[in-house]
């Protein structure tokens, strides 16, 4: 979550899909067994993510809009190769802050596990036009790494769809750190993250501050170790 999360803190200006899914105050709880079972398959699901990917590249945009009314922009493009990690060619930037630090981690979403988490899931139900179960999380590590919000994932595979919350406990001098990520199929099964609008509010002496930005991925490229169709 850190690298995730990281550019925020530096501007401060196999289970298949239900037939209906209802909408959000009407979607049932699951019971505490199936909500163990989705919560395993999401997890085995972001290792299984991370451990295929040999190498991807995607275009990043980020757009950051100022107090007068104006956007700053930067374009870069992203390489990711296994055992190398992740680097951040940049082509052009009006930013007056750094762009920030990635990760593959980033891209795939973030480990739900009990031992940091308390979770609730309700579903199914829809969300972005996609049948999906609701994981309302709470974390009970209490850092820059973890987050309270929700985590909508794919009821036919289990895979993050959207992510909505705000850092745990934010470094100084930041007072909030609020981030929505969405989702979307690049391959199969395999979901990445195609938009991340986030803001940090701040204070620094008496003055308070807040810092928008507006990050999206196109033209993702990927090599997986293993064939799509033994993905989960």
């Amino acid at each position: 979550m850190r690298a995730a999360l990281a550019y925020l803190v530096l501007p401060l200006p196999f289970v298949a899909a239900p037939a209906m899914a209802v909408t959000g105050a009407d979607a049932p709880a699951v019971s505490e067994a199936r909500a163990a079972e989705i919560l395993a398959a999401y997890n085995a699901g972001i290792v299984e993510a991370m451990e295929s990917i040999e190498s991807l590249t995607v275009r990043q945009t980020i757009y950051e809009p100022q107090a007068d009314g104006t956007t700053k922009r930067a374009e870069a493009v992203l390489n990711y190769t296994k055992g190398e990690g992740m680097d951040r060619e940049e082509i052009s930037s009006e930013l007056s802050y750094p762009s920030g630090t990635y990760s593959l981690q980033s891209l795939v979403g973030p480990m739900i596990r009990r031992s940091e988490y308390d979770v609730a899931v309700w579903g199914p139900e829809e969300k972005d036009g996609v049948a999906c179960y609701r994981l309302v999380v709470t974390a009970r590590v209490r850092d820059v790494d973890h987050f309270d919000g929700t985590v909508w994932v794919s009821a036919r595979s289990l895979a993050p769809t959207r992510i909505t919350g705000a850092v745990a406990d934010p470094p100084f001098p930041a007072r909030r750190i609020w981030f929505d990520k969405s989702f979307a199929p690049v391959a199969d099964d395999l979901w990445l993250v195609r938009r991340h609008s986030g803001e940090v509010q701040a204070r620094l002496l008496l003055l308070e501050k807040r810092g928008t930005r507006h990050i999206f991925y196109e033209d993702y490229e990927v090599i997986r170790s293993t064939p799509a169709a033994a993905a989960r």
